[in-house]
């Protein structure tokens, strides 16, 4: 079955010189010339991408989307946009409107590669193995409510104060968040606030620490699974903290916002096996454990291929409108060169830093120290 592709653009030539380079038999492409024409469109066929200009007359191309997410959430977003709005169009993928945007003007190798790798991605994250495995879940945490209604909250655009009030709700989650900003990696000065902690952590960060600190608090847990979660929690907390210095220090600038949550989210396949496949977890964990191979190696040996936690970790992360770039560091740090290129280096980062963890103490991390460390190995 050909993926649906709608675009939507006021300029017909645009529409016409989009519909001849993405013409193929496994790809329908449908054009609208406003979102009026473009909801008829959605309402009629299973649309799976939507790719939309910012500047229309009758609807705002971000405001278009935020109405496809909410009538049409499975459908892929994407925006088409110019230089002139890239704050806006940044704004928005942060936010969860889209999952990424495309440059005009655009060369037609580069736009009909970037739609087709996307097509891939989808089409990883709609086999049947995940979408059964996925399916099996009967419940999802309770305080995964605290996640759904902080995303409600930056969809409506809402202040900092008031995600801040929803998020304190949760008395776990606010331990643990303000546990990671008063670290020292962050700050010498005790932060009490939430509404502090934000603004020193970031939304995306903020919002990846409710994603793994909701399956911590899950009642049907056992003792062992509990502090696993514990376990793994803190290494994802160390491993972002290495992984911001590594970035810098490789790029010689700070890490973006768009990669700024890689590091807590990218095993969060590993934590939803441990909660709700923990047959299956310690299964692969012995399997580790016996011929001192990696988690993803064993995965493979057990024919999990195409359901290994890099999938469950993607599809999890897409259900929940994370960006694509978090998507793909799910997806891919086992396998960067499937990635989009302009993932690459710093997934190459984040493979490094997950080493590098390994031999620095949480507790006393510093610029300094990881530096000493990457001269020693002559790494980088």
């Amino acid at each position: 079955m050909p993926v649906k592709m709608l675009f939507v653009d006021d300029e017909s030539f645009i529409l016409q010189s989009v519909k001849r380079v993405m013409r193929s038999k496994t790809v329908e492409v449908f054009i609208a010339e406003s979102a009026k024409e473009a909801f008829s469109i959605l309402e009629n066929n299973n649309i799976n991408i939507v790719v939309t200009d910012i500047r229309m007359p009758d609807m705002n191309g971000i405001d278009f989307l935020k109405e496809v997410r909410r009538r049409y959430p499975q459908a892929y977003r994407l925006i088409l946009s110019g230089q002139v709005e890239r704050d806006d169009v940044l704004n928005a993928i942060l936010q969860g409107v889209a999952f990424e945007y495309l440059t005009k003007p655009w060369k037609k190798e580069i736009l009909r590669a970037k739609l087709h790798h996307i097509i891939e991605i989808q089409q990883k994250l709609s086999n049947d193995n995940i979408i059964n495995l996925i399916n099996t879940i009967s419940q999802l945490p309770k305080n995964m409510e605290i996640l759904r209604a902080v995303e409600v909250a930056i969809n409506k655009d809402e202040s900092i104060e008031r995600i801040a009030a929803i998020i304190v709700e949760d008395i776990s989650i606010t331990t643990k968040i303000l546990q990671m900003v008063n670290s020292a990696f962050y700050t010498t000065k005790r932060i009490s606030n939430v509404q502090q902690a934000i603004s020193i952590l970031g939304l995306d960060t903020v919002k990846s620490l409710l994603l793994t600190s909701s399956f911590m608090a899950a009642d049907h847990l056992k003792e062992w699974q509990q502090e696993e979660n514990k376990r793994m929690m803190s290494a994802s907390i160390h491993v972002h903290n290495v992984y911001t210095l590594l970035y810098k220090h490789v790029t010689k600038e700070k890490l973006p916002d768009e990669f700024s949550s890689f590091g807590l989210i990218y095993n969060i396949g590993k934590v939803i096996s441990l909660n709700f496949f923990p047959e299956r977890y310690l299964k692969i964990k012995e399997l580790v454990a016996r011929d001192s191979c990696g988690y993803y190696n064993a995965e493979i040996t057990l024919g999990y291929e195409n359901e290994t936690h890099q999938e469950i970790g993607a599809y999890f992360l897409e259900l929940w409108n994370f960006s694509k770039a978090n998507v793909e560091a799910a997806l891919f740090h086992h396998d960067i060169e499937s990635a989009s290129v302009e993932y690459r280096q710093a997934f190459e980062i984040l493979n490094k830093a997950t080493e590098i963890a390994r031999s620095i103490d949480p507790e006393t991390l510093k610029a300094s120290d990881l530096s000493t460390l990457i001269d020693e190995e002559n790494s980088w």
